[in-house]
């Protein structure tokens, strides 16, 4: 050591102490001026280097946690954030089906509503056409009832020397008789017959002599030599029942049937039927 070096190692000295290291350039070694002891500088750099990498890896590492930290930070984010986006889901879904559980309930009042309604409306229509029906019954039969019926009766015979036609024509309402059109005719086909016509006039005058007169009773006969022919119109409405009452038919005839005070078209009917004549309804 050349006397400036060994200046500057005493420099050293006086501010250090006597422990120093010396550092050769040449042989890269460390020594003790105290022992003496030489370091060799590559281990010094490998400790040191090692130190570093040592240190390195601890970087390293520490940006290696801190990038696992960042990544279960996103990791744990990312997963607060799918379950706060599936919790709002969850939400909306709730909030979907409740609205659809409300829109169905409203629905299906507003049917039960318009049903009930329907239901309502064809009572009332039901009822509507009831009356209707009945009053259109009530209309039918009283017109019935009320109307005016006729129903012609005859009696027809004939031979080969004469020929008899004998016929009612009945108008009624109800079961009670309104008036009647009577027509006898008697026709003598042959000499032998036309001797017949005095005893056909002694049995049809005396009831065109009795009811003469007599409300309601009116009786036109025709003779001739081969005929004899009576016409009658009887009014039931203009009968005096109680003279009637008064008369003993059977005796003092005043129809060709029997006149009842309560004159019945039935019994009529069923009389005339029972002696020969048919009966049929007409317009």
């Amino acid at each position: 050591m050349d006397e400036k070096d060994n200046d500057i190692k005493q420099a050293i000295d006086s501010i250090f102490g006597d422990d120093i290291l010396e550092i050769e350039s040449n042989d890269n070694s460390l020594k003790n001026d105290n022992n003496g002891t030489d370091i060799n500088l590559k281990t010094s750099t490998f400790n040191s280097t090692n130190t570093i990498e040592k240190k390195d890896d601890t970087k390293q590492s520490s940006i290696k946690d801190s990038v696992t930290i960042n990544q279960e930070d996103k990791i744990l984010l990312t997963s607060n954030n799918v379950s706060k986006e599936t919790s709002l889901t969850t939400v909306n879904k709730e909030e979907n089906d409740y609205s659809k559980s409300i829109d169905t309930l409203i629905v299906n009042q507003e049917e039960k509503k318009e049903k009930t309604s329907f239901n309502k409306n064809i009572i009332f229509y039901f009822i509507i056409g009831f009356v209707i029906g009945l009053i259109l019954i009530y209309i039918i039969v009283g017109t019935v009832s009320g109307k005016q019926k006729v129903v012609n009766c005859s009696y027809n015979a004939e031979d080969t020397g004469y020929k008899v036609t004998d016929e009612y024509k009945i108008k009624y309402k109800n079961d009670s008789i309104l008036y009647v059109e009577y027509l006898y005719n008697y026709i003598a086909k042959t000499d032998e017959y036309k001797s017949q016509i005095e005893y056909v006039k002694e049995e049809k005058i005396p009831v065109i002599i009795n009811s003469n007169g007599m409300s309601g009773f009116t009786y036109i006969y025709e003779t001739g030599d081969t005929f004899f022919k009576v016409n009658g119109y009887l009014d039931f409405t203009l009968f005096d029942y109680e003279k009637i009452k008064k008369l003993n038919q059977k005796v003092t005839p005043i129809s060709y049937f029997n006149i009842d005070p309560n004159p019945s078209f039935k019994a009529l009917q069923k009389n005339l039927e029972k002696n020969g004549y048919e009966c049929t309804s007409s317009k």
